[in-house]
């Protein structure tokens, strides 16, 4: 029928969540973001550099509790993202190399927070979401074809966008050099 009754849609972005855990040099922190990518809650880590894999409950334990304290225990959790100091295998999500989290080498990282969450992982370099933050809210500008992203703290790390998309290389493997 034409001239019918429209239909508006709206998308609650309370109704949803975003975790981002950000396990870098010293900083290791969450962010928890709603639906229209506002933050609305963060917390530090209470890590030591000692960390290993029955650690790793105790931070699921921390996370869980400070979604609890911010009344964020009931909201639909879309996704996880984790930066990484280190190599991550992108299909796996098993821990390859880091300096920083020796012991956590094998260790699937993605497998415990999925199981822990009930909510899909994505696990990346953490020099490779620093390229893509520069894509979306930096100065790696559309009219760039290709940007180059390198740090350098302990060890060297370098990320390549081309044509706003991160090249990660074989299994993820682009990042720590």
């Amino acid at each position: 029928k034409i001239g019918g009754q429209h239909r508006r849609f709206e998308i609650n972005s309370e109704k949803a969540i975003f975790i981002c855990i950000d396990f870098t040099h010293g900083v290791d922190k969450v962010y928890v973001y709603d639906f229209s990518a506002s933050l609305i809650a963060e917390m530090d880590l209470n890590i030591t550099s000692n960390i290993n894999a029955d650690s790793l409950v105790s931070i699921v334990e921390q996370i869980k509790k400070f979604l609890v304290d911010n009344n964020l225990e009931n909201k639909k959790i879309l996704s996880i993202a984790i930066a990484f100091v280190g190599q991550v295998d992108s299909e796996t999500t098993c821990i390859l190399n880091s300096g920083r989290f020796g012991s956590l080498i094998g260790v699937n990282l993605g497998q415990i927070f999925e199981e822990s969450f009930s909510a899909p992982v994505i696990i990346k370099n953490n020099v490779q979401f620093m390229a893509v933050g520069e894509m979306i809210y930096g100065n790696l500008k559309p009219e760039y074809s290709i940007g180059v992203y390198l740090f350098i703290d302990y060890g060297t790390s370098v990320s390549i966008v081309n044509n706003r998309v991160p090249i990660e290389g074989w299994r993820g493997f682009s990042g720590e050099t």
